[in-house]
């Protein structure tokens, strides 16, 4: 399909201007209609940086298609989750729905006619708040016929969403309380252990002890029992899993499954029979590829997470 994308693009970015403009050319090739660029701005501590920020700032220079251009150009930086969170608001103050790209997030060209085509049809369905683009096991879902399925995992390497899900969005997960009275982390997978792990990372963001804001939109996800459509292959290559990364740092064989190849989809879609969640297996196929591999949540479930980081902060205190 090479046909002009209608739906609006988003681009967040920060200080890497060469994964920037591997995610641009990959746009370009679609030519949407509207293109949105939200940069944060440079650290006064590092030197050197507010240079990267400018030329991820001049990327923008290169639409050569007839194109509404939009910037948010922050002259603070404000981290990642303020920096994110502030600039998918921007977007939404102006557009009904639309595809979301992080800076190291290059998508298949089939990624951006999928989540048009979705968006569209699921538009007035409040059940279902996002659009994922990615996939890291695509042979697990081998035997589904459909080119999509439905689940709670709110994955944003390369998403789409509409005004009407982000507006539910806190960044400052004041639901947190209610989120744990009424057990919401159950609505996931049937392991508890991996229930205990999602509730930690969401805790630990609701005490703002990380800067995620993806966390955040997770977690509200699963409060308004929010269903999110998973990709039966993986449309989006993650390139910014290196020592520039924020948050995702591997190596070995967990940088192997996070550097998984897209392959993209076939036109037209197959759509699902019904809106109903993948079974409990499938899900926490889903959870080991992309939040705690099986052997590392086996541990967990022997030694926990409260007690391992006791052990770590004394360890840090006296080693």
């Amino acid at each position: 399909m090479n046909k002009s994308l209608n739906t609006p693009i988003l681009i967040v970015a920060f200080n890497r201007p060469q994964k920037v403009q591997a995610v641009f050319d990959r746009v370009r090739e679609v030519q949407p209609k509207q293109l949105f660029l939200s940069v944060d701005g440079a650290r006064i501590e590092k030197q050197e940086e507010a240079k990267k920020v400018q030329a991820v700032q001049y990327i923008i220079k290169q639409v050569d298609w007839e194109c509404d251009v939009q910037t948010l150009f922050h002259q603070e930086n404000l981290g990642c989750r303020m920096g994110v969170s502030s600039g998918i608001n921007w977007f939404f103050e102006q557009v009904e729905q639309g595809i979301i790209l992080e800076d190291d997030c290059v998508p298949d060209t089939s990624f951006f006619y999928y989540c048009e085509e979705l968006l569209e049809k699921y538009k007035d369905n409040d059940q279902i708040m996002q659009i994922s683009g990615s996939n890291l096991i695509p042979d697990k879902f081998a035997e589904h016929k459909s080119s999509y399925v439905f689940s709670n995992f709110g994955l944003i390497w390369g998403w789409a969403t509409w005004r009407r899900a982000w507006q539910k969005n806190d960044v400052h997960l004041n639901i947190f309380p209610d989120f744990i009275a009424q057990n919401k982390a159950a609505s996931l997978v049937d392991n508890t252990t991996a229930q205990a792990y999602i509730t930690d990372k969401f805790e630990e963001t609701y005490l703002k002890n990380n800067n995620s804001w993806a966390y955040a939109w997770f977690c509200i996800l699963l409060y308004y029992n929010g269903l999110s459509i998973l990709p039966t292959k993986n449309l989006i290559e993650n390139i910014g899993i290196d020592e520039e990364a924020t948050h995702t740092v591997a190596k070995g064989d967990e940088l192997k499954r996070y550097q998984t190849k897209s392959t993209g989809l076939n036109f037209p879609l197959i759509h699902p029979k019904s809106i109903s969640k993948i079974d409990n297996d499938l899900a926490m196929e889903i959870f080991y590829a992309n939040y705690k591999p099986k052997h590392l949540l086996l541990i967990n479930k022997i030694v926990p997470l409260k007690a391992l980081k006791i052990f770590r902060k004394l360890k840090k205190k006296y080693l």
